[in-house]
């Protein structure tokens, strides 16, 4: 092995870089050189090895990204590798300080402090702080026992981490194209793996990030010509403040001298059907010494295993690899090794097969609309009602949208228990048919994997195999509680509308010939999946056309996504733009930055905050920024009366870049905001946890909404709509919607006015008839002259005796209030307001929100201050004063505050305990006399003396001993103490006991 090592004189070294330098020259070949000869290649090697650490020459930087594009494989100890560019000048070595922002901030989207870090850029390198730092030096370090060994540290820690980016870029085939990747990033090739070897470990046993990551590779993301393989890389990226013991650094050497390397594992499917039975093979890329071979393992995991994190137990397996279906557990994990002529495990790869149990999925949650909220039942049973949903946005980190082709269920299965366990329901994923592979980055790549994405079936039916990755998701998400809601890119292909997404085109909508092609996707799809409990279905994403005549689309849709009871809905930018698919969405959205969350989600439907945008990087600061703009926003949300949030997204990805890409690219990279690519948390992992535990088992009072009713058409055309809902929130009067189909057996006892809105295209029978009976026994109706002479389909309906002119209609004990038209600029071409206001109507309180057993009281401050977050469209924007919340109480049927969250030095009072916070916190009563808090540096106040601890509060509201021992950082003052809950602490609860 030939080390190609820098070592330039005069230029500064990370520490414990000469010692290992030294170490290495017993263990390899060193060919030593100065940043000149190895820009004019008059010094070579196979690896490159830095003997400065983070530290480099800035002008070595193209000559580096060519030997690695030619193949040449990179060692690093000690630090970041390439974080610190250096310049010399008049003998001096200065610091080059770079940013790791990205091309829209060169494009007009934005502003640039200093130069951009292209280098890493192009490398896919993406360095992060942890979220969680150290408390009281009790990190350790353990490593992979198979490729590493049986070692524990306690020195050499990591002050940053960094992950590698697993695709091809679009510079390799189509750098022009640039700020348009948007259309492939989704789905673009993997070309390498990196293992994490070695982690940074919390006491509780949490990983919070990787030390030591060995990457392996079977395509090359530096060079279009793909026959080039790189050789391995070896990463370790801690500090060496003291020796690194031998066995990390012989397990480096080792991996880069592997001969060849596992590929993913191709699972021939991804789910087991009763009598199945598959054979599953590796991929194999390089050639075997002789002596070494593959092994093959494998493994059974029922539910309940998986939803506790169980680890895989691994059985070898004597033969082929083969697995049968097995109804009695949920996965079966599989796991090929390569092994070498002394038995030991150079490289691993691991997936699982699913099983398919459709019977059982049945019986899972299941979401439908509940008023303005959600009712969730198990079995046929209600379990809760009129509910808060927690959810999020997911994709896999791995892959992202070819989880659609190849899944990997045993990571999917990973991530579906943590977020089961850190209360998530309803889990949103972009969901893409192979036609779009084919045509999407089947195009930009053509070159490069045109093969690849040629397999893939034109549709507009997929095939058996892309059946069961769908099915590997339901079967595993529907098992961890949780409600899929896959966003199905229908106009996918070129025989089913056009191909892009977030493009300005109606073709998908209003082709009948692509309708067709729609209907037999969708046909296909719900006879293998139509009466799984646990999913809804969001059938388009931001609709970039008009809105209003994708409701007649979307209710031909629903006879098929809909036909089981399935909710189904549209992923829009507003609740108005929702608004105008009148009754055929069950459920209406919101997409928007957290920071500008705004009081729009009241439109008697459920209205989610379907993508919360929360772009911040992976730094000290923007872990601060993230916790405090997605608690606002949550705040916000549930002020505003929407019924749940779901940030995009919960994890970052390994597929984005930062280099020759569309905004999407990089902004991706900041918006996961609960875990990083690697899996380790970040600080919106903790922020989604506890308020999902404040809202737990809340059950909001909607009696009043019953009094006013606004009908949803089943075709919806544009204007007199959302400006209804708009006009009714700000005259701070509750309302509900029912959709025009149910209207005529609505309950309508409690309520005192309907309305039947303009954009309306017309009415079916049933509701006219209702509505005058309404009228007749003492309700008042608000209708239009001119749409209520029409049905639902738009066909005159010429029994109807409808008044020629606009005005008050006396029908019986009750009014018709008949308008005519609708005009933005007239008020009463929308609603009577005098005649409205003469009803005796209940008037929201804006500080007080309902609950069957209780309320929530809110205290706002007014904001002069707000700026949109620091990777917004525009940065440090200013945004118009505001009032944000500041505390929010949940009170029981006594008046007694049981929960709440504050922060800016608020006080939450409970068991006679008073706790104070600057920054955001939580508190719990959990009995009499025990509370549990979560947060920074919170100021416990009480006159009897208090035992505090360190906890699991789960959502369920079950309080659990860690284990391990956590000693509680405490500062006590006059009548009290404050506890420094940082660092992995605040990944817990301190439990308070009054004694």
């Amino acid at each position: 092995m030939k080390l190609l090592v820098l070592k330039q004189p005069g230029m500064p070294q990370s520490p414990g870089c000469e010692e290992m330098l030294a170490e290495l020259a017993k263990k390899a070949e060193l060919v030593i050189a100065s940043t000149e000869e190895i820009r004019s290649g008059a010094a070579t090697g196979e690896y490159f090895y830095n003997a400065h650490g983070a530290h480099y020459p800035i002008e070595l930087e193209d000559a580096l990204f060519d030997f690695f594009a030619q193949g040449g494989g990179l060692l690093h100890i000690g630090g970041m590798p390439f974080d610190k560019a250096m310049t010399c000048e008049n003998g001096e070595w200065h610091e080059v300080v770079r940013t790791l922002g990205d091309l829209r901030n060169h494009e007009g989207w934005g502003r640039l402090s200093m130069p951009m870090d292209v280098f890493r850029a192009r490398l896919g390198l993406t360095p992060y702080s942890p979220a969680f730092s150290d408390v009281a030096y009790d990190w350790k370090q353990s490593f992979d026992r198979e490729l590493v060994g049986d070692v524990q540290l306690r020195s050499c820690m990591p002050e940053r981490s960094v992950n590698l980016t697993t695709t091809v870029p679009l510079e390799l085939t189509h750098p022009e194209l640039e700020l348009i990747d948007s259309r492939s990033y989704h789905g673009r090739p993997i070309c390498r793996d990196t293992i994490p070897a070695g982690w940074v470990v919390a006491p509780d046993g949490r990983k919070l990030m990787p030390s030591l990551l060995l990457t392996k590779y079977w395509g090359n993301p530096y060079n279009k010509d793909q026959s080039i393989l790189p050789r391995p890389w070896a990463i370790f990226t801690g500090v060496l403040d003291e020796k690194l013991p031998d066995a990390v650094v012989d397990a480096m050497l080792r991996w880069l001298a592997l001969p060849a390397v596992l590929e993913n594992i191709d699972l021939p499917f991804a789910t087991l059907h009763s009598g199945d039975t598959v054979s599953v093979t590796p991929t194999l890329h390089g050639t075997l010494p002789e002596g070494w071979h593959v092994r093959a393992l494998r493994s059974a995991q029922t539910r309940d295993e998986v939803r506790e994190k169980k680890p895989v137990a691994w059985k070898p397996v004597d033969g082929a690899l083969e697995v049968s279906f097995c109804k009695d557990v949920l996965l079966q994990p599989v796991r090929f090794e390569l092994v070498d002529s002394k038995g030991a495990v150079r490289d691993f790869t691991e997936s699982a097969l699913a099983t398919w149990d459709p019977e059982s999925l049945k019986k899972t949650r299941r979401l439908t609309a509940d008023g303005c909220y959600f009712a969730e039942s198990r079995d046929g049973k209600t379990v809760a009602s009129s509910r808060w949903i927690n959810g999020t946005n997911w994709q896999d980190r791995a892959q992202y949208s070819l989880t659609w082709h190849n899944p990997n269920p045993l990571r999917i299965a990973g991530d579906a228990a943590e977020l089961r366990e850190e209360g998530m329901v309803i889990i949103r994923t972009h969901y893409f048919m192979p036609g779009w592979f084919r045509v999407m980055p089947g195009e930009i790549f053509a070159e490069t994997h045109g093969d690849f994405y040629r397999s893939f079936e034109k549709g507009p039916e997929i095939s058996e195999r892309h059946l069961r990755a769908i099915e590997a998701h339901v079967a595993v998400f529907s098992n961890m509680d949780l409600i899929l809601m896959p966003t199905v890119y229908t106009q996918t292909g070129p025989e089913m509308a056009n191909p892009a997404h977030w493009v300005g085109s109606s073709r998908m909508t209003m082709v009948k010939a692509y309708r067709k092609a729609q209907f037999a996707f969708a046909n296909q799809i719900m006879d293998r999946l139509g009466d799984c409990a646990s999913i809804t279905w969001d059938i388009c994403n931001e609709k970039d056309t008009e809105m209003y005549p994708a409701s007649e689309w979307l209710t031909e849709m629903r006879k098929i996504w809909g036909r089981t009871g399935q909710m189904i809905g549209i992923g829009a930018y507003s609740a108005g733009e929702s608004m105008a698919l009148g009754e055929a969405a069950d459920w209406q959205s919101e997409h928007v930055p957290c920071c500008k969350t705004k009081d729009s989600f009241r439109t008697g439907k459920p209205c989610l905050l379907q993508e919360a945008w929360v772009p911040t990087p992976a730094t000290p600061a923007g872990e601060r920024d993230l916790e405090d703009h997605l608690s606002k926003s949550f705040a916000w949300t549930l002020k505003f009366g929407g019924c749940g949030l779901m940030p995009w997204n919960w994890n970052m990805s390994m597929v984005n870049w930062r280099y020759k890409v569309g905004f999407v690219d990089y902004w991706d990279l900041e918006l996961g905001c609960c875990a990083h690519p690697d899996g380790t948390p970040r600080h919106g992992l903790m922020v989604m946890r506890n308020w999902a535990t404040l809202l737990n088992g809340l059950s909001f009072d909607q009696s009043a909404n019953e009094q006013i009713v606004f009908i949803y058409p089943k075709t919806c055309l544009i204007g007199g709509g959302y400006e209804y809902a708009a006009y009714l929130r700000e005259q701070k009067i509750p309302f509900k919607g029912v959709n025009d189909r149910d209207f005529a057996t609505c309950d309508l006892r409690h309520t005192k006015a309907v309305f039947a809105p303009y954009y309306a295209l017309g009415y079916a029978e049933g509701t006219w008839q209702r509505l005058r009976k309404f009228a007749a026994d003492g309700g008042l109706v608000f209708a239009h002259n001119d749409n209520m002479q029409l049905d639902e389909n738009g066909e005159f309906a010429r029994h109807r005796e409808i008044p020629e002119l606009p005005g008050v209609e006396q029908v019986g004990k009750g009014r018709i209030r008949w308008h005519m038209g609708f005009n933005e600029s007239d008020p009463l071409s929308l609603c009577d307001p005098k005649l409205l206001h003469s009803l005796d109507l209940f008037y929201r309180d804006d500080e007080c929100i309902p609950l069957k057993n209780g309320k929530i009281r809110l205290t706002e401050r007014l904001s002069t201050d707000e700026k949109t977050m620091p990777t917004d469209w525009i940065p440090d924007d200013p945004l118009p004063p505001r009032k944000i919340p500041i505390k929010i109480e949940v009170e029981n049927e006594t008046g007694e505050v049981v929960r709440g969250w504050a922060k800016e030095r608020q006080t939450l009072q409970m068991c006679g305990v008073s706790v104070t916070g600057e920054r955001p916190f939580f508190v719990i009563k959990t009995g009499e006399g025990t509370l549990v808090a979560a947060g920074t540096d919170l100021e416990i106040r009480a006159k009897q003396d208090l035992d505090l601890k360190l906890v699991d509060y789960t959502v369920a509201g079950e309080t659990l001993p860690l284990a391990c021992d956590a000693h509680l950082r405490t500062t006590s003052f006059l009548g009290g103490v404050t506890v420094h809950q940082d660092g992995w602490h605040s990944l817990h609860w301190v439990q308070i006991t009054v004694k």
